[in-house]
């Protein structure tokens, strides 16, 4: 009977280092989805917090280009006003008219010429005798 009694110990002991072992497994693998979580979470603050960054960078970019632009432009309008004064100076002065029209006469050379031929006219050709 010590025998049995010893054995349904020994069967009980073992039981509950099964059971403690069981606990315990599933308390480090609910541990492991807790930190598992926790890492997804802050991967995501992470990469919510770099986009926030990103996104500020991009509208300060975006500022930053419209002001070089606006300054480019007003740099252009303000050089395309001296070189009208000036060109106005030059045209003022003794050449001018002449300027002038040689730009007309220059505008007009591109223009194509269109030739307009009846259909009843006739051309004689002088013809060399020889």
């Amino acid at each position: 009977m010590l025998l049995l009694v010893a054995r349904m110990r020994q069967e009980a002991e073992v039981e509950l280092a099964r059971f403690k072992q069981a606990k315990e497994l599933e308390l480090l693998e609910a541990r492991r989805a807790l930190l598992n979580a926790a890492k997804a979470e802050q991967t995501k603050e992470e990469t919510l917090g770099k986009s926030r960054v990103d996104q500020e960078l991009e509208l300060e970019l975006a500022k930053a280009e419209v002001n070089a632009d606006s300054k480019v432009k007003a740099k252009a309008r303000e050089l395309e006003s001296y070189r009208m004064a000036r060109t106005m100076e030059l045209l003022a002065g003794p050449g001018g008219d002449k300027y002038l029209e040689f730009e007309r006469a220059k505008a007009l050379g591109g223009v194509k010429q269109s030739w307009v031929v009846p259909t009843n006219s006739t051309m004689k050709l002088p013809v060399s005798s020889e």
